[in-house]
């Protein structure tokens, strides 16, 4: 409860948002962003239609704006306001509450995605503290988003069944074809997600322990985890990514992969980049095929992750001349692992602080880094097809089929 209490006292940037008390022996909190949504009832009616659950769920939909909003977006922002307090107020009850959080004046420096998730988290905190429950749990959702009927269910026994998890990444899927869209959406979308598992397994691959999918609108953490890692971030984009690759490193986190979250594959220009901001580039240039890293740098990872062991017995480090050697050099991250080997008195030790320091971000960073230096990106068919053939998966096809056997060794079916 002190951890909870001392991160509002020190982070929280609001007073309470919710009036109502929460109702007893709340467990479990969904969090919405909502900015510019005007289809945000399907994603509310979509965990209404949920499965009953064993403790009372609450949602909170956090309907934001920038100080400097538009017209049209304070229109927008109205009328989806007045549709969602209709919509709520025929369909929550006890056991499943939706709340309605309304931002309308968020800096101009700081709207965006990062700040209204963190505004809804924060709230979240505020309602278990009040419910008396540190150990309840506050999932990301999106708007523009609907799940499975098994979802709520799913994460509450996930928690239940493991008191010492901290978190976990639910198993997504975009859609792959349908009406709503035009094709060639559909064609970007299997592209981007066969980047996003290919890149993961890829991560897994090299011996990274912390190989997970960081999306917004499917993870899942305990609020007191929550707290210790200092909250949610404020940045307009990416902020799933950087607050997950805190708390992954602490361990005890998981996946969620007995339900799916199905995300929009709409292209999106609310967020530099992510999800929708990649297939509106795709549209937009009428590219054909998502370029993703090379396969080599993830291969250049795996052989150093190896020698590892050899580096700290040794008390020294060595590399051959490579593209990561040049990178860790220029970073000066090879003094910085002789200073974690001179501060750690065991292999197992110096482990952790290596992958503390050697995270997800710096492995982006080094990948992005090599682009710069000349290492073209690729056709994620081409590098997905890479990775499959050395691991024996050998999954020759066109991206359609490629992602549906991706996503099959994802959710260990």
């Amino acid at each position: 409860m002190q951890i909870l209490s001392e991160y509002l006292r020190k982070h929280s940037l609001h007073p309470p948002l919710i009036q109502i008390p929460p109702t007893d022996k709340l467990y479990t909190i969904i969090v919405i962003p909502c900015f510019n949504e005007p289809d945000v009832i399907a994603s509310l009616d979509s965990l209404k239609n949920c499965n009953s659950t064993k403790f009372p769920v609450e949602i909170l939909i956090v309907l934001n704006h920038s100080i400097e909003a538009t017209q049209d977006i304070l229109n927008q922002h109205h009328h989806t306001a007045e549709n969602i307090k209709n919509w709520i107020t025929n369909n929550t009850h006890i056991q499943r509450r939706f709340h309605l959080i309304e931002i309308c004046d968020m800096p101009a420096k700081d709207a965006g995605v990062g700040l209204a998730r963190k505004t809804g988290m924060d709230e979240a905190v505020r309602r278990l503290l009040l419910a008396g429950n540190p150990d309840g749990i506050i999932a990301g959702f999106d708007a523009d988003c609907i799940c499975d009927a098994n979802y709520l269910s799913e994460i509450e026994i996930a928690f239940l069944q493991n008191q010492r998890m901290h978190g976990a990444s639910v198993y997504f899927e975009h859609p792959m074809t349908g009406s709503e869209f035009e094709s060639s959406i559909y064609d970007a979308i299997i592209q981007y997600e066969l980047h996003l598992r290919y890149y993961k397994q890829a991560l897994y691959y090299t011996g990274f322990p912390y190989a997970f999918h960081t999306v917004g609108s499917s993870f899942v953490v305990r609020a007191d985890t929550y707290c210790m890692q200092g909250g949610m971030n404020k940045k307009k984009a990416g902020e799933d990514f950087y607050f997950l690759s805190k708390v992954i490193p602490h361990g005890k986190y998981g996946e969620i992969n007995s339900t799916r979250v199905v995300p929009s594959p709409r292209l999106s220009d609310r967020v530099p980049f992510g999800t929708g901001a990649a297939i509106g580039k795709m549209i937009q240039k009428q590219q054909l095929e998502f370029l993703t890293y090379p396969f080599e740098l993830f291969l250049e990872l795996k052989s150093f992750f190896s020698k590892l062991e050899q580096v700290y017995i040794l008390d020294s480090y060595f590399e051959q001349e490579s593209i990561l050697s040049r990178f860790m050099s220029d970073i000066q991250f090879d003094k910085e692992i002789m200073e974690i080997i001179k501060n750690t008195s065991s292999f197992e030790a110096f482990y952790k602080r290596f992958f503390l320091k050697f995270n997800a971000f710096k492995i982006l960073k080094f990948f992005n880094y090599a682009v710069g230096m000349g290492y073209a990106q690729s056709p994620v068919v081409i590098e997905a097809q890479k990775l499959a053939a050395l691991t024996k998966m050998n999954f020759e096809g066109d991206a359609g089929f490629m992602l549906e056997n991706y996503r099959s060794i994802d959710r260990r079916l």
